[in-house]
């Protein structure tokens, strides 16, 4: 077992991007760990699946439309850790990127994780909660890739708000 996981041993658990991918593994391990999950996703089929596996709590947010992120966390009273895990990429080559899509992909990467950790943070502190907040990054944020303009652009963002955070909390 990591140590992170031993950290996190059985505490509660805010999860996003929680019923797919690496969110959801995430969540498996956790839960046989013994942390009580909170997960939040925007595809309600597939968290009534991950809530059958591990019995968490589930909440059908959009993390890119702040005033769901808002009304899912007054339903929470706080949170040991949050794991910012959701995540999106719309590939197109640089001199195709839309604004559009350029926004979207920086309201579920990165402003997302403004909103939550403010959020939770605000509630740790409160509640004198001395937890932790990861934020999922990729080495895309490093290293540029062929059609991920945006993608690399909003990873490079979550690394230095990242940053900001570990340097204020």
């Amino acid at each position: 077992m990591s140590f992170f996981v031993e950290k996190l041993k059985n505490s509660k658990v805010l999860v996003t991007g929680a019923a797919s991918g690496i969110g959801f593994g995430v969540c498996k391990i956790l839960s046989k760990e013994g942390c009580s999950i909170i997960a939040f996703d925007r595809d309600e089929v597939k968290l009534k699946e991950l809530e059958k596996v591990i019995g968490c709590k589930c909440f059908v947010v959009d993390v890119s439309n702040e005033s769901e992120i808002k009304k899912a966390l007054e339903q929470i009273d706080f949170v040991d850790h949050l794991l910012n895990i959701a995540g999106i990429t719309i590939l197109e080559p640089f001199l195709e990127t839309k604004l559009e899509n350029f926004e979207k992909v920086f309201s579920v990467n990165v402003s997302s994780i403004l909103l939550l950790s403010q959020g939770v943070a605000r509630k740790m502190i409160a509640n004198n909660i001395k937890g932790s907040i990861v934020n999922i990054s990729s080495q895309a944020s490093q290293r540029s890739l062929i059609y991920h303009t945006s993608y690399c652009a909003s990873k490079a963002a979550v690394d230095q708000l990242t940053k900001s955070m570990a340097l204020e909390l």
